[in-house]
């Protein structure tokens, strides 16, 4: 079985590891100390103007499957399927509480979409931009090149994961497993002792985002650099 998050890097797609799921394409994204990033603005024309447009492209170049999981050992697994699961509003299922004792646990996510701003078409429009009005602290960022700008998102609209247990099939887990799920999510066994759950996301949740480094040299535009290929930032 594919590794997803090998699969991502190849198109130079990092996998978001953190509970913020609020990512779209052409946010400027901050980069603090320590390598951490945090969300500056909520789009490119929020802080630059120019006359030259963007065209957004949706590609089927990159698309995920329920045949391409991350595997982890069970309470690591866990530990990041809780982050996952509180992004999207289910921290409630509390399934660490319920399945304490386990093997291995895989995710994989399916129904995916991919939405990607061409490099050449963000460089044309910074090569002519303008602030949107006098801005200090976005000059110094610039110049310090501590700008990240989301060129693409694969964001998608399944999620499944399937969870080794260390027990039998267990008609009590099956009865608390069912009550708490809900129109959006199913729950199976699979074989005795593998738990699957599918969930079903209304609004579609972003996965791996494409970045590139904004390089300004003293308040002008130089260049845009990828760095999603080789680095893990979000």
């Amino acid at each position: 079985m594919d590794n997803l998050e090998t699969i991502l890097r190849k198109k130079a797609y990092d996998l978001i590891d953190g509970p913020i799921r609020n990512h779209q394409p052409l946010q400027l994204w901050l980069k603090r100390n320590m390598d951490k990033v945090e969300i500056y603005q909520s789009h490119i024309t929020h802080a630059f103007k120019s006359e030259v447009p963007i065209t957004k492209n949706e590609t089927i170049a990159l698309s995920v499957d329920s045949t391409q999981s991350m595997e982890f050992n069970f309470n690591i697994g866990l530990t990041v399927l809780d982050k996952i699961l509180k992004s999207l509003g289910m921290g409630m299922l509390e399934l660490s509480s319920k399945i304490t004792k386990g093997k291995s646990l895989s995710i994989s996510y399916d129904n995916s979409v991919c939405t990607e701003y061409m490099p050449a078409d963000i460089e044309s429009f910074l090569s002519s931009c303008d602030f949107v009005h006098p801005n200090a602290s976005l000059m110094d960022n610039l110049n310090d090149n501590d700008v990240l700008i989301l060129s693409g998102v694969l964001a998608a609209k399944n999620l499944k994961v399937k969870i080794e247990t260390e027990l039998a099939s267990d008609t009590k887990l099956k009865a608390e497993l069912t009550n708490v799920a809900n129109a959006n999510l199913d729950f199976s066994y699979s074989g005795n002792s593998t738990i699957v759950m599918n969930a079903v996301v209304n609004i579609p949740m972003p996965i791996a985002v494409k970045a590139h480094r904004l390089q300004f040299h003293k308040g002008k535009f130089v260049d845009i650099k990828l760095i999603t290929d080789t680095r893990r930032f979000f």
